[in-house]
């Protein structure tokens, strides 16, 4: 992902418009536009005004996913819920929770099947070792 898709995704996650973000940031309308298509690239102090602006890091604006691995991408997807209303916070988390309680159970299981299949061929050995 590049700095345009962040700065865009980073711009309507916090419902702006590129003319709100251009009010606040302090950065012209046609530069923000620009940048979001990837036509341009930013000065450092376009940057640290876009960051105050959107009140993020300069990992969130300038992290390119495909390079970040899963742990950076985790991290961002936790900043932006962080963001998220209380309630709908509780109710990732819980969903989360959820998810990795049957993870458990799934790999509980797995291994289970895995000690009744090393049984099974055990006694079937045995059993051949004692038909001789």
């Amino acid at each position: 992902m590049s700095l345009g898709d962040n700065l865009r995704r980073l711009r309507m996650d916090k419902g702006l418009t590129q003319g709100d973000l251009s009010n606040e940031s302090g950065v012209g309308l046609g530069q923000i536009s620009k940048l979001e298509r990837n036509k341009a690239d930013p000065t450092l102090s376009t940057i640290y005004k876009l960051m105050g602006a959107l009140d993020c890091s300069a990992d969130r604006l300038l992290m390119d996913k495909e390079k970040a691995g899963l742990s950076g991408i985790l991290k961002e997807q936790f900043e932006r819920v962080s963001g998220l209303p209380k309630r709908d916070q509780e109710l990732l988390i819980e969903i989360m929770d959820k998810f990795c309680i049957a993870n458990g159970l799934k790999t509980m299981l797995d291994e289970h099947r895995v000690l009744i299949n090393v049984g099974e061929r055990s006694s079937g050995v045995k059993g051949m070792l004692s038909d001789s």
